[in-house]
């Protein structure tokens, strides 16, 4: 991937809206096709920034307005942990109800103060749609690893441990936004972690993990605009090293085999095969005869096409569920793509630029170049976005713009 200065000066200097923080910030200067054949899923990697980067998704300021916003915390999305364990709910939280007249238990603000002098890290689960920023950031991790994406901000203080050693079931990006945090990566990684049981990290004692880590594989000291990625399943700890530390961590949940085979199994009584009696235990032979039929059965259900659209459409539904486009007062609902920028190339021509997607290229000249530059710098575009530029291009030429990037392979409906 590689995006160049369109040619035509004129058409370079048009004002189009600037990109929002997006996935490739977050690894930059990172190449995505280096971070994705070498580290995705693989092995860690440390990215390092400046502070600037940090401060387009979040800042001190935006944590306090967050806090602020005191209806919709509850124990379940702020927690507390010190010395490796979760802090009781009930330390700093009162019995109250929530926003549905539910039974909640909310923090008490003065208590929650207390703890964090004490040294107390905070982590703020699941803040990705509350702000226009962390949003922007959210949607494009979703589109780029397709795959359910959620962000937690956690504050803690020098000296003070948070989190024991552990590993997370989902991949983990950590931004580190103010103040530095020292991070050890061990060389223990546990196999396949995944959110069921066997696979997660509260699963085991806590000698388990001591002799699981195994040594330190690296030592890396954050700094505000650092990114660090560690894939799921590898120990880590972190510490901070200045008065005051806040970060980000975005993580990403793909989902498991045993998820597509949840799912297959509760439309199988459609099939009336598999509403048959299983015969009795002491019949003999027809056990192993029912297995035989059964596994049979399986392959001819896997190999429907059908089955594969409908897994296609299971992961399109969880990934992308999160991302909504409202437009009101208008009541149309606008046209949503996903970007498929990664392995295709924009280059510049004389009157505008080229896309080229494997054997096919296309050339964009004019105004219609400034509109190919608008959706490759992005992960996620709307028709109502295309409408929006400020450009002399007719509706319906913007929209035959946008089913041309279609066949071209560079946008995917959602």
């Amino acid at each position: 991937m590689s995006v160049a200065p369109l040619a035509d000066a004129a058409y370079r200097s048009q004002p189009l809206p600037a990109a929002p923080f997006a996935f490739r910030d977050l690894i930059a200067p990172f190449s995505p096709q280096d971070f994705f054949r070498n580290h995705y899923r693989q092995r860690h990697l440390h990215v390092p920034g400046t502070a600037d980067k940090a401060e387009r998704v979040l800042s001190w300021q935006v944590i306090n307005d967050l806090l602020a916003m005191t209806t919709i915390w509850s124990d379940h999305n702020c927690e507390l942990a010190a010395d490796g364990v979760e802090v009781p709910k009930d330390a700093y939280c009162y019995r109250t109800t929530d926003r549905n007249n539910e039974p909640r238990l909310r923090p008490d603000y003065r208590r929650l103060r207390e703890q964090l002098s004490q040294g107390a890290t905070l982590a703020l689960n699941f803040i990705e749609r509350l702000t226009p920023e962390l949003r922007a950031l959210d949607t494009s991790m979703e589109m780029v690893l397709q795959a359910p994406a959620n962000i937690t901000a956690f504050v803690s203080w020098k000296g003070a441990q948070g989190y024991m050693s552990h590993f997370d079931t989902p991949n983990v990006f950590a931004l580190q936004v103010s103040g530095r945090k020292v991070w050890n990566v061990y060389k223990g990684r546990h196999p396949n972690a995944a959110h069921t049981e066997g696979a997660r990290f509260g699963d085991y004692p806590p000698e388990h993990h001591h002799r699981a880590k195994g040594e330190v594989l690296a030592e890396i000291e954050m700094k505000p605009g650092d990114l660090l990625y560690i894939p799921h399943g590898q120990y880590h700890d972190a510490l901070a090293a200045d008065d005051h530390s806040l970060h980000l961590s975005i993580v990403v949940r793909h989902m498991l085999v045993h998820d597509f085979v949840k799912q297959l199994v509760d439309d199988l009584p459609q099939d009336p095969f598999f509403r048959q009696h299983v015969p009795p235990a002491d019949a003999a032979g027809a056990g192993d005869a029912m297995r035989a039929q059964t596994a049979q059965h399986l392959q001819q259900v896997l190999s429907q096409p059908a089955i594969g659209q409908g897994l296609q459409d299971f992961l399109k539904g969880k990934a992308y569920e999160n991302v909504a486009e409202m437009n009101l007062p208008t009541l149309r609902q606008p046209q949503q793509f996903r970007v498929r920028w990664l392995g295709r190339e924009l280059s510049q021509t004389d009157s505008g630029c080229r896309i080229t997607s494997g054997a096919e290229s296309v050339a964009f000249e004019h105004e219609e170049a400034l509109l190919a530059r608008f959706c490759f710098e992005r992960d996620h575009v709307t028709s109502d976005m295309i409408e929006a530029l400020p450009l002399s291009l007719p509706t319906e030429s913007r929209a035959i713009f946008l089913q041309q990037l279609v066949r071209l392979g560079l946008l995917e409906p959602l």
